[in-house]
């Protein structure tokens, strides 16, 4: 049986190889000079021809060497080494601790681990630590203990790299120490392996069918399939479990004991988010809660942990481990200051870490094995019955090619011979061309019915069932696996309505609009003509479709509804609109706040759409609107963001000149210049002599007065996450032109 340990990583740059080598070799002093097998002392080291053309990297690492005591016999030990790799293995016997490395010695394993390390002087924690431990009672010789250590690096992506492995044997427990360069000697590129205990757990089951070593519990189990002995995940919760449980937590979970963080995850956290939703939720009640399940809350540092009330000793866990709703600020928010736990009586339930996870990954390990071995057996079933399905109808599909073939090339020989017949004939020359042109006809008539005839023919033939339909018709037939991967498919079919729903209702009172009553459909990529400014994304997960203006998201479609991001914009309601006009008709129902619903009716009436809103309210305002005015009711009418823009644009003719360009100005981009006029929704900024920036007073409101642009200031103007920020400058010098 064979244990994988990783220690865990240091954030604080106090990383140190030599206090580790120090540790695992148990060497804090020189006395009783180790032996070096295969290696004798000579003399010194830079100055040898030995070292004419090495590399930058190897040079720099040794001239940090020579500066260390005790290097005289390491011009010998150099050449050893490959010259680009730090493949040679030098292995040292003490009389305690045996301990191999790659380095070019133990005694300077250190230094040399730290010199590569400070090539890559953006990584502040280059020491990876792991063990591996035998069962107690297990015993194997050294060479075995070091070639588990050599593949279980090689398991965690550090093959090639520095390495000092210690062979502890003075426990009941002989484990191996290994002390890894996170940083390749070559790349200088770091690795900090992705689910390592993952790794290290399939690499112990690896070295327990090697060494024939007993198996530990674990994320990985060997299994016999078809004759053959395999490694593969214990269940696929395994698989799938999130990387939130602490180091420890998951080392006691991998020994088939529940840790504090996984009990606490379990019934007690449903009873906690059950508990969360109450409006009328106090701190007493909260600490009942906890007190049922043996647990306690309590502030610890800045922030909330929970505690075992049972055992003081236990270590306790982040309270936002157990559910986000527990951090200290989303709690005191919702329930006012922390108050301690008043006394709680006897628990009905509390953790004890002895049992088994409720979660065990070799618990259900045989019955999802079974369920796997089955389902790939159905799938092997299903993969043999398209085959033959597949050549039955290719057969079929051949077969009949090569009937309507023959019968396309009668068809043209017949009208050959009819044409050849009408031109070799006596008959008159405008009759000959009719009788052509009527051949010609009935031939191309002839042809297409042979078309839809083979199209008939060939749909009656039929396509190979997709592998859902099939297991379909095998659970209606009663197969086991069948009915147990179509209850799977039904699971997850609910699982992603639910989803769907859930989305649903709480875009319900998002800014949009949507089609009356229930009616759905896709999501569609519009191309807006008269809007050049508007783009698109897709979704590749859920099929929705985003559109941005000038690179600030505007709306979206989901197919059933548009919801809007910009609800502010008119242009953005504009084209909201005549996408929702396409896409569901003139009848359009309109969902958010009643100033956004207005705001649609006024957009809708200013540019006379053909479009009407189920509530009663909104349609009357849209109408009233739309309805003529009066002339000196439309010169008392205040402007119109449209209106506005156009007595911009003709501001800027009347400062700049006639053939003045007009640009808006996109997100990230900035306009410099003088303000040379303002509208009652815009300014106008001179850029240049030809060139003019329009600017929407919304994008400044959140800016104090004091701060917003005024007429004759010179300014830099930018946009950032759709708002503007205006920073004064220095006007040109006479002779200099306009401001850069």
């Amino acid at each position: 049986m064979a244990i994988f340990k990783a220690t865990a990583k240091r954030n604080d740059g106090r990383s140190s190889f030599a206090d580790l080598v120090s540790y695992i070799g148990r060497r804090d002093t020189h006395e009783g000079r180790d032996t070096h097998e295969g290696r004798e002392p000579t003399a010194p080291l830079i100055e040898s021809e030995l070292f004419e053309g090495m590399p930058e990297h190897l040079r720099g690492e040794l001239l940090t060497l020579e500066d260390l005591p005790g290097l005289d016999d390491i011009e010998q030990r150099a050449p050893l080494r490959q010259a680009r790799t730090l493949s040679n293995v030098q292995t040292l016997r003490a009389p305690t601790v045996p301990m191999e490395t790659n380095c070019l010695d133990i005694d300077t394993a250190a230094a040399e681990m730290q010199a590569v390390a400070a090539l890559n002087p953006r990584i502040k924690d280059p020491v990876y630590h792991f063990l591996v431990s035998l069962k107690k009672g297990e015993r194997l010789p050294n060479e075995a203990m070091f070639d588990i250590a050599r593949h279980t690096m090689k398991s965690l992506g550090f093959e090639g790299h520095q390495y000092v492995a210690a062979i502890h044997a003075d426990t009941d427990n002989l484990h191996v120490h290994v002390a890894v360069n996170r940083v390749h000697p070559e790349t200088y590129k770091a690795v900090y392996p992705y689910r390592d205990h993952y790794k290290g757990a399939r690499a112990m089951r690896e070295i327990e069918l090697r060494y024939g070593l007993g198996h530990d519990k674990g994320a990985f189990a060997v299994f016999e399939r078809d004759g053959e002995t395999v490694i593969d995940w214990a269940s696929k919760d395994t698989r799938n479990t999130k990387e939130k449980a602490p180091t420890k937590a998951r080392d006691m979970e991998v020994r088939g004991r529940e840790s504090l963080f996984s009990y606490a995850r379990g019934e007690p956290r449903a009873a906690i988010v059950e508990a969360l939703k109450s409006p009328s939720l106090s701190w007493g009640e909260l600490h009942r809660v906890m007190g049922r399940y043996g647990l306690e809350l309590r502030q610890k540092g800045q922030g909330f942990a929970v505690y075992d009330r049972t055992n003081p000793e236990q270590t306790p866990i982040k309270a936002s481990d157990m559910h986000e709703r527990l951090s200290k600020a989303r709690l005191e928010k919702q329930l006012g200051p922390y108050q301690a736990a008043p006394e709680i009586e006897q628990p009905a339930q509390t953790y004890n870490p002895e049992r088994k996870p409720s979660r065990d990954p070799l618990s259900r390990a045989e019955r999802a094995e079974l369920r796997a071995q089955q389902r790939r057996e159905l799938r092997e079933l299903y993969d043999q019955a398209k085959k033959l399905l597949a050549d039955d109808i290719a057969k079929q599909v051949q077969a009949l090619k090569a009937t309507y073939a023959l019968k396309a090339k009668t068809i043209t020989e017949q009208a050959q011979a009819q044409r050849k017949a009408i031109q070799s004939g006596d008959l008159p020359a405008p009759m000959k061309k009719a009788m052509l042109s009527v051949l010609a006809a009935e031939t191309v008539k002839q042809r297409a019915e042979l078309r839809e005839a083979m199209k008939r023919d060939r749909a009656a033939i039929g396509k190979v069932q997709n592998y859902r339909e099939w297991v379909a018709d095998q659970a209606e037939a009663g197969h086991p696996a069948a009915i147990s991967a179509l209850r799977g498919y039904v699971y997850a079919d609910k699982r992603k309505l639910r989803q769907w729903q859930q989305a649903e209702q709480k875009r319900e009172g998002l800014p949009g609009l949507k089609a009356p009553g229930e009616a759905d459909q896709e999501p569609q990529a519009f191309e807006f003509k008269t809007f050049k400014a508007i783009t698109y994304q897709v979704n590749r997960q859920t099929g929705d479709v985003s559109y941005q203006v000038a690179g600030r998201a505007a709306f979206t479609d989901h197919g059933r509804r548009i919801t809007f991001q910009a609800a502010n914009d008119d242009a953005v309601i504009l084209a909201g609109l005549k996408l929702a006009q396409q896409k569901y008709g003139q009848r359009l129902d309109v969902t958010g706040s009643d100033a956004f619903k207005r705001q649609v009716a006024a957009v809708a009436a200013r540019h006379g759409l053909r479009v009407t809103f189920t509530d009663p309210a909104i349609e009357q305002h849209r109408q009233q609107l739309a309805a003529p005015t009066k002339p000196a009711e439309r010169a008392a009418a205040p402007k119109t963001a449209e209106q506005s823009r156009q007595e911009a644009e003709q501001l800027a003719r009347q400062a700049i000149g006639q053939g003045v360009r007009l640009y808006a100005i996109g997100e990230g981009a900035t306009a410099r210049g003088q303000i040379v006029g303002e509208t009652a929704h815009h300014y106008v900024q001179r850029v240049s002599p030809t060139v003019a920036a329009i600017h929407e007073k919304a994008r400044f409101a959140h800016l104090p007065p004091g701060q917003r642009p005024k007429i004759g200031q010179h300014l830099a103007i930018g946009y950032a996450e759709g708002k503007a920020k205006a920073t004064p400058i220095q006007p040109p010098r006479r002779g200099q032109g306009l401001t850069r």
